[in-house]
């Protein structure tokens, strides 16, 4: 699907003919990016929660993996585990994206549980939430709300070198 701004979007959840991997999403991870190849340009892949799409990627390695964390601390756990993973098994720069924070306290959390990585703050924000519920893209609806905003430095961040990055957002 093409959208307004440029993107394709790849939906990968239907199974057609299932195999080994991840029959939630219908291809496994390590799967689709080895049929990806090499592409001209950017493409970002989001897969499941947790630690199984990393142990599932094999040796080779991706140019960054974000991890999602929520400053709570089932969330922190996990994300410092994904993190250990990728940097014992060299897969790929890593971003923590800091999801849904409130507050400074929010923030400090989650970089006290994820040290030395660098972190970009994604917002609790109404506007993204409410646009979800409507079907409609945050970036169409609210483009000027910090969340969304955020979200568009993820964006950037995504496609900079590491040498070029932040530690924190």
């Amino acid at each position: 699907m093409d959208g307004p701004d440029g993107v394709r979007l790849a939906v990968v959840s239907a199974i057609e003919n299932p195999e080994p991997g991840c029959p939630c999403c219908g291809i496994s991870p390590e799967r689709l990016l080895a049929q990806m190849g090499d592409v001209d340009g950017v493409v970002i892949a989001d897969f499941e929660a947790g630690l199984g799409t990393i142990i599932r990627m094999g040796d080779d390695p991706v140019d960054v993996v974000v991890i999602v964390a929520e400053p709570t601390a089932k969330s922190l756990e996990v994300a410092r585990r994904a993190a250990d993973l990728v940097h014992e098994r060299h897969l790929g720069r890593v971003i923590v994206a800091a999801n849904q924070v409130r507050d400074d306290d929010d923030l400090t959390r989650v970089t006290s549980a994820l040290p030395g990585l660098e972190v970009v703050v994604i917002p609790d924000e109404p506007a993204i939430v409410s646009a979800e519920r409507r079907g409609e893209a945050p970036l169409d609806t609210a483009p000027d709300a910090p969340g969304v905003r955020a979200l568009v430095e993820l964006g950037h961040r995504l496609v900079q070198p590491a040498s070029e990055a932040g530690s924190v957002a």
